[in-house]
């Protein structure tokens, strides 16, 4: 999570929800940076708001999400490519089943989906 002040954006697509940035020479929307609005929902029918500023810490130049926000706004989102992330996260035994009791009974489910997959396919 970045705090970022603008006037109007570079680029903006009607693909994506959010705001995005683009250099010139990066003109595709998938190398644009996506602005996520702390405490906002990014769609309308999302459960839940992205991360308030709060959870985050710091990183080397700029604060980051903390892991449980991090998680909780890719169960949230539930793309193909955030399981993949959380199948990931799950692989390197940064998340585990235990986490399922931090999150509202909806993003609890898709966790528990995804590991019960991954125990299948194992």
């Amino acid at each position: 999570m970045v705090a970022v002040t603008f006037s109007s954006p570079t680029f903006s697509s009607p693909t994506f929800s959010s705001p995005t940035f683009s250099h010139l020479t990066f003109s595709h929307p998938r190398s644009a940076l996506h602005v996520l609005f702390a405490g906002e929902k990014v769609r309308p029918d999302y459960l839940l708001p992205a991360p308030e500023i709060s959870e985050s810490e710091p990183g080397p130049e700029f604060p980051v999400p903390t892991l449980e926000a991090l998680v909780r706004m890719k169960l949230t989102s539930f793309r193909l490519k955030d399981q993949v992330h959380l199948l990931d996260l799950l692989e390197v035994e940064l998340i585990d089943e235990t986490w399922c009791d931090r999150f509202p009974p909806e993003l609890s489910a898709r966790l528990k989906q995804l590991i019960e997959t991954r125990d299948r396919e194992a």
